[in-house]
C-alpha cells in the first residue's frame, strides 16, 4: 500500500497561483546571488522581479525619496515653531512662524532690539 500525503485544497490553489521556477546557473552567478541575498536582503523571487523590470531596482531609491520627504516636511515644521531667543521681561523662549512673511519681519525687526512677548510688554 502506497502511503500518499493529500494536499489540502488552500495548498493546491496556492502551488497554482504561485508556481516553482527554478533553474541552473554558473557559481559565478549562485555567488552573486548569495551575495544579493546577504547584502540586499532580497529574496530570489525580489531579484527576479527587478530583472523582469516588476518591481523597483533598489530599496535606497526608496529610503532616498521617504528621506527626503520626511526631512522637508520636518524642515517645514521646524521654521512653523522656531524659537530664537528669550523674553527679556518673563524669560520664556518666543518662537516664530519662519514661513509667515509677518513673522519673518518681526524677527529681523526684534533681533536688533531686546526679545520681549507683545503680552509682556
Amino acid at each position: 500500500m502506497v502511503n500518499t500525503k493529500k494536499k489540502l485544497p488552500s495548498r493546491i490553489k496556492y502551488d497554482n497561483s504561485h508556481p516553482v521556477v527554478s533553474c541552473r546557473v554558473s557559481r559565478d552567478i549562485y555567488n552573486k546571488l548569495v551575495e544579493a541575498w546577504n547584502k540586499d536582503g532580497k529574496s530570489s523571487a525580489d531579484i527576479l522581479k527587478v530583472g523582469l523590470g516588476v518591481q523597483e531596482a533598489s530599496s535606497s531609491q526608496s529610503w532616498q525619496r521617504g528621506h527626503k520627504a520626511g526631512y522637508a516636511k520636518g524642515r517645514a515644521e521646524a521654521l512653523r515653531h522656531i524659537a530664537l531667543g528669550k523674553c527679556s521681561v518673563c524669560d520664556e523662549p518666543i518662537f516664530f512662524d519662519l514661513t509667515d512673511d509677518k513673522d519673518s519681519a518681526e524677527v529681523i525687526e526684534c533681533i536688533s532690539e531686546h526679545l520681549v512677548h507683545d503680552a509682556c510688554m
